[in-house]
This record gives structure tokens, sequence and C-alpha cells, in this order.
């Protein structure tokens, strides 16, 4: 749409239009005139009937008009470049002559607008507390429009009179990444041009690490590493571990579950802007409990060595305990874990071996458990040494015997003989066997549990008789030294006290068992027989069996025998011992069955039952009789001298009725 422009011109000015725009130039006259005249660039346009010169570039578009407001108006049709010029308009009148003149300028727009020291991503580098200029640069439009360097929409410097303004700065690290504007603005335009730049300063990052929730803490704890740094956005970070890259760490934030000892150590962040780095680093110190083991200085010292953090160190007391872990005693160590081993008072000196318990506490609990403990097995070494002073046994002439001695060998033996009246005794010899077994001795002495290895040395004699000696010697030798262990065999011609007795009770208990089985089943015929007499109750009428009763109230009474019918008693009594030797679970049966046939026959009013019978009768009739054997019996052989006519003649009393 073309706009109409209206210039009443009256001074020197300058008029812009817009290309294509209708250009009305008024000469402004304060009085009546006769004849105006319009040049341009100081040629005539009209003569004096308003025709338009043909020497004038683009002539059509002029024309010359009057209203009722003015007269002799210039108008520009659809004016373009060829119109551009200085315009005047002069009178000459009875005042004299006047003249004016307007500046007539085509409207040009600002273009390209550009900041020449910034690359592809429109940054500008520039380096911490060096100066930095911002260049702004325009192609200028007509009339000339404002350049301006603005900062938070705040103009730091403007100017209209040149198409490039500068502006100096001076950076620091908190200008990196800001966004400054250049603007060309001119006020035929509805928006400004506008060219952002963004700043990247050139700094050594400040870098600090922080532990959450703290540098020290205990094992199992969840760790939080935190890289704190001024550079914006997301920078490179390289994480490291006493030196060394941790390449699952590559973020300003990362994490360690259930954190361990292993993880000790110097944790840096390192941050990387542009060229320049910083880092930072801290020392996560992770506390836990001691790992406790013993060290065996093989002097009778032991060194309890605990190593945890903090690495300062309390111990308790050692325990001494046998190598089947009963204890044995309390140690009051050293306040350093030193342990100076006692000898046990009264007892021999290999009987100091054993397993030793130390036990350490730095404060720091595992498992809700303050001291840590750990353990040696010590095994002390000496010339071999026999258990007892003295071995001695018996050998029965005529049968093979054996001989045995232990001894205390550590370290372990590496040669022993066997001696008889100074003969070396040799497996070669079919008189002898020798054999050798690894044993442990355990006993209690002085209340403590003593549990050793122990070496028992064997010799079988073949067919022992007179001529074959009454006393042995071992000598047993390691790298400590050697020993000598004496064994005295006594001979007899007839088994041992103790073998004796065993067989006599087990024969006097099976006599016993025997008598007991008869003497029940007598008992029991005799009820049954009682419980079938019929008592007469009637006047005058005598009882045939007359039965006495004492003491019924203790439970128990006296029965007389000559009032018991013995028909057929004999037969009975050996009929039943058959049946009891021959088949225990066919008379169970049987007295099952006489039992239900006795209760389907009804009793007579008067019959009596014997009380001592009803309680006989109530009794399981199963009994079990436990078998005797040599291995239940534990005599000593000075008790073998036991009078075994005197032990029958008394269990033959206590039997009786």
């Amino acid at each position: 749409m073309l706009t109409e422009l209206c210039v009443a011109v009256i001074g020197q000015t300058t008029i812009h239009f817009r290309d294509g725009e209708n250009v009305t130039l008024i000469c402004h006259l304060n009085h009546p005139v006769g004849i105006v005249l319009w040049t341009k660039d100081q040629t005539i346009i009209t003569d004096e009937k308003y025709d338009i010169s043909p020497k004038i570039s683009c002539c059509k578009k002029y024309s010359v008009f009057s209203n009722d407001s003015f007269e002799a108006m210039l108008k520009i049709n659809m004016a373009e470049d060829c119109v551009v010029g200085n315009y005047g308009c002069e009178t000459r009148g009875d005042q004299g002559f006047q003249s004016f003149s307007v500046k007539l300028s085509k409207i040009e727009l600002p273009k390209n607008l550009t900041v020449p020291n910034t690359d592809s991503k429109q940054l500008l580098h520039g380096i911490e507390s060096i100066p930095l200029d911002l260049i702004c640069r325009v192609i200028s439009g007509n009339p000339k429009e404002t350049l301006s360097w603005i900062f938070n929409d705040e103009v730091l410097t403007s100017d209209n009179s040149s198409d490039s303004l500068e502006y100096t700065i001076t950076p620091d690290r908190t200008f990196d990444y800001r966004v400054y504007i250049c603007q060309a603005e001119s006020r035929y335009q509805k928006t400004p041009l506008r060219q952002n730049i963004t700043l990247n300063i050139d700094y050594v990052p400040k870098v600090s690490v922080a532990v959450h929730p703290n540098s020290v803490i205990q094992e199992g704890t969840d760790v939080i590493f935190e890289c704190i740094h001024d550079v914006k956005f997301a920078p490179f970070v390289i994480w490291s571990k006493d030196g060394e890259h941790i390449p699952s760490f590559s973020s300003s934030l990362e994490y360690i579950y259930n954190i361990t000892r292993t993880d000790t150590g110097l944790y840096s962040c390192k941050i990387m802007k542009n060229e320049n780095e910083g880092s930072g680093n801290v020392s996560l110190d992770i506390l836990y409990p001691p790992d406790v083991f013993v060290i065996d200085y093989y002097n009778g010292t032991l060194f309890c060595n605990a190593t945890g953090n903090p690495g300062i160190h309390k111990y308790s007391q050692w325990e001494h305990r046998s190598s089947n872990n009963k204890h044995i005693r309390y140690l009051d160590g050293r306040q350093n874990g030193y342990l100076l081993i006692p000898n046990l008072n009264g007892l021999p000196w290999f009987c100091k071996s054993g397993t030793y318990i130390c036990s350490a506490e730095n404060g720091i609990t595992n498992n809700h458990r303050l001291y840590s403990t750990g353990s040696i097995h010590v095994e002390f070494e000496g010339t071999p040494e026999c258990i007892l002073n003295d071995f001695y046994g018996y050998g029965v002439l005529g049968l093979n015997a054996e001989i045995s001695i232990e001894v205390y060998c550590v370290p372990k033996y590496e040669a022993f003989h066997w001696k008889s009246s100074d003969v070396n005794i040799t497996n070669s010899s079919t008189k002898y066997f020798i054999k050798v077994a690894e044993t442990h001795l355990e006993t209690v002495r002085n209340y403590m549990h003593i549990h050793v290895a122990r070496w028992k040395f064997s010799l079988i004699i073949y067919d022992l008789n007179q001529d074959d000696s009454e006393y042995y010697t071992l000598q047993v030798r390691n790298k400590n030294g050697n020993t000598f262990c004496g064994f005295r065999l006594k001979h007899t011609n007839i088994l041992n006290k103790k073998s004796v007795l065993y067989f006599s009770i087990l024969t006097l208990s099976f006599i016993i068992l025997v008598t007991s089985v008869i003497a029940n089943i007598c008992i029991h015929l005799h009820c049954k027989k009682l419980s079938r007499v019929q008592l007469q109750t009637g006047n005058n009428e005598v009882s045939e069996v007359n039965i006495e009763m004492t003491d019924i109230n203790n439970g128990y009474h006296t029965i007389n025998e000559e009032d018991i019918r013995q028909e057929d008693n004999e037969e009975e009594i050996q009929a039943d011992i058959q049946s009891i030797y021959n088949s225990p679970s066919d008379n169970s049966s049987d007295k099952s069955a006489e039992s239900a046939a006795n209760e389907n026959v009804p009793r007579e009013s008067n019959d009596y039952l014997n009380p001592y019978c009803t309680m006989i009768e109530s009794t399981a009739d199963v009994h079990n009789y436990e078998s005797l054997s040599l291995e239940k019996f534990e005599l000593n052989t000075s008790k073998a001298d036991v009078d075994l006519n005197t032990g029958i003649q008394r269990s033959y009393e206590n039997l009786k009725f």
C-alpha cells in the first residue's frame, strides 16, 4: 500500500521516504506571490507555466498543483532512487526574493550486524584479568542507526555516528558465560537488529572435594563424594585415588556403597576449563575393628598382633586351652601385646602345649562385639619324656603278652629301640612284634584339662614263658635328645584277677536271674489257685481253707501252706516253666486268653480274693532283664580278692521269703 508523505518546506532539512511512497512538497509562503519555481539540485523543475522540464530525471514522476490552502505544491509519484536530491522553492514578489530548501532522501535499514571476534558458536574467548574488546559492526542504513552494547538490559555504551562500536572489559571468572548483546536500532525499524555473544573466560578452576557423611567413617557406611568447583555448566571431571584414575567415576557426584577398609586413601577431583585445570582432594579414613593373629617367637614368647584403625589397641587376658578346646587357664600378658608363657605348677613342661588365644580392641565394634580374637597352637619341643615314671603289667605264661609305653615327643622321634636284658629287640625276631601309634592324652590335673599328643610304643611277646625277661626298656630319640622308659612285666599262671572277677559276677547274675523267674512263676500259679477257692460262710460251717490275715491294712498276709490244696501243683508249675523258657510270647498269649476266660465266668458273691495276689496279678507280665557284660564293670585290681562265696551266700539269703 502506497503512503502519502506531505512535507512543508520551511528551512534546510532532510525528508526520508520509503521506496514507492508518494511525496508532496509544500513551499511555505507567508504572503501571496505570483510564480513559484521548483528546483532539484539547482536545476529548474518547472517553468512559469508549471510545466515539468524534461531535463529532470524521472520527470514524469513530478507534477505541480494547488488547492485552497497552498499554491504550487510539488508532488512526486512513487518516489524512488531517482528522486533523491536537494529540492528548493523560490518566489519573487513585492517584498523581495524568498527561497526554501529540503533534502529528500530514501530510507535504508541497517543490515549485517556482526561481532567479528567470536567463533562459530558465537563464543568470545578471553583470559581472566586480561582486557577483552567487544566489537560490533553493521552495514549502516539511512538515516544512520544507533549501535549499542547491552548486558542484563542495561546499555553499556552506544553510538549513531559510525558503523562499528567497541567496548572493552577486564573479565574475571565471574564473567564466564556472560551474555552480551550488540544492537543496531533505526527509528524506521519495528524491531532493532541484535547479536548475542557469550564470553568464554579461561581461568584455573577452584576445586574442593567433600565427603558425606564424613571423611572419617566406620566400615560398612555408604559414602557420597562431591566435587565442588566454580566452573559453570558441565565441565570435564577426572577422579583418582592415590594417583590412580577411577574409571567408574565421571561426574561431580559419585557414590560408594558399603565402604570397606580397602577404600581408604586420598581421593582427588580434577576439573578442566579449556586449557586450564584445577584439582581438590580429600583423605578418606575408614575405621574398622582389628584383625588379630598371634606370632610365635619359638622361645616361649607370643605376640598378639592387632591391625585395626585406629591403631591404638587394648589387650585383654590371654586364654590357654587344650588341643581339644578345653579351658586350662587365663594368663596376664603385657600391655604391648606380648606374653611370656609361664610353667604349669606341678605339671610336666609339655603340658604348656595347646592353643593360646589373645583378645584386642580399638573401640570399633564388629557385629556388636568389642573384642576381636586371634589364636595359635603351640607345641613345645624338647627331649622325649615318658608319660609315667614306671610302667608295669601282667603276662600269662603260655599266652601272648603286649606291653605299651606312652611318650611325649615333639618334634617327632627319629629312632627308638626296645631292649630286654640289654639285648636289642627287632621285628626280625619271631618272638616279638613292634608297633607304634600316635594317640592323645586327655586328663584333668590341678583342675585343668590337659590334652597333649603322644606316641604309644607297643611290644607284643609271643608265647610268654619263664625265660622271657620281666623288665623291658624303651629308648626314644629326637633331634633334642633321647630318653629311657622302663616296663616291668609280671608273669602269672592264671588270668588276671579282674577277668576272673568279671566272669564270677556274670555267672552269679545269671543264677539270680533264673531263680527270680522261677519264683515269680510259682507265686503267679499259687495266686490263681487261691482265686478259685470258695469260702464257707453258713452257720456252724467251717471253711475248707484256713487263711489267716495279718496286717491286712499294710497290703500283705500270711499263707498257711497246709490249707492249700496240692492237687496237680507240680504238674502245673512244670508246664508253666517250660512254656516260659520256650516262648515268652506264647505265655503272654495264654495269660491273656486265660484272663479273658476268667472274666467271662461270673464269680460267686462269697468268693474271696487274696489282696497280695491282686497286687501280683496287676503287675505287668513282661519283665526286661538286662544282660551283664565285662564292659559294664569298672573295678580296681586292688579289689580283685573278693570272697565270691560270701557274695553268693548273701544273694541267696535275699531271695528267701
